[in-house]
């Protein structure tokens, strides 16, 4: 009869200690939650005021354009009155009379030192420029001849292979000599622009450099466009 009664007590122990045991694993469970909750909310409160913050900094630190305050020159993008502090006085000298001008960079087109009054604009029937500057007549009126460059053609031949377009042979580089001048270079001042005294109130931090001292006043595109290729 002891023994039984034992037994009974030691398994009513054993159920209370079990349910003693769930209760406690209970209770830390809600409170690891309670806490991940409570961190969680922190780092979404915190966040979202670090991104008022910022977004409110740009909207601070944004500086808004106007037409009158773009470029470099502080005047009107839509009138022409301003744009230079005097009015460009062009070269009246006749061709000819005038010295050769160093280039703005190597190969850079010259410019044009003397007068082009009657000049332009230049047409299939009319290019006055070719008169004095064609290779076979510069020496003999002591102009600056074409260089290279002008009779040459650096455009590869493109054909048609099922509808499409493709560079012939697939060369990389085309140089192709010319019997007469390319009609690519036939408008001159899309290049060329006459020579001006003006003062433009922009710092210039540009430094040219040739590779020659001699090419400040000639070309030499003609026989280096292949260089590097």
């Amino acid at each position: 009869m002891n023994y039984f009664i034992v037994k009974l007590l030691n398994l009513n122990s054993n159920n209370l200690t079990i349910r003693q045991f769930n209760q406690s694993s209970n209770t830390t469970i809600l409170t690891i939650l309670t806490m991940y909750n409570k961190i969680t909310f922190l780092f979404v409160v915190l966040f979202s005021v670090f991104m008022l913050t910022s977004c409110g900094d740009k909207k601070e630190k944004t500086k808004e354009f106007t037409e009158d305050n773009l470029g470099f020159i502080d005047a009107s993008l839509t009138e022409d009155e301003g744009l230079l502090g005097e009015k460009p006085e062009y070269s009246s000298t006749q061709p000819g009379s005038n010295e050769i001008e160093d280039r703005a960079f190597q190969d850079a087109p010259p410019m044009i030192p003397h007068t082009v009054d009657g000049f332009f604009p230049i047409t299939k029937d009319n290019n006055m420029c070719n008169t004095c500057h064609m290779p076979e007549a510069a020496e003999a009126v002591g102009a600056v001849p074409m260089p290279v460059s002008h009779f040459q053609n650096w455009r590869p031949d493109v054909v048609e292979e099922d509808g499409l377009y493709k560079v012939e042979n697939n060369e990389d580089f085309h140089n192709e000599t010319l019997e007469s001048l390319n009609n690519a270079y036939f408008s001159c001042s899309q290049c060329h622009v006459p020579l001006s005294n003006v003062e433009i109130h922009i710092e210039n931090l540009f430094t040219p450099e040739f590779k020659d001292e001699l090419d400040k006043k000639k070309s030499t595109l003609g026989e280096s466009i292949g260089d590097g290729i």
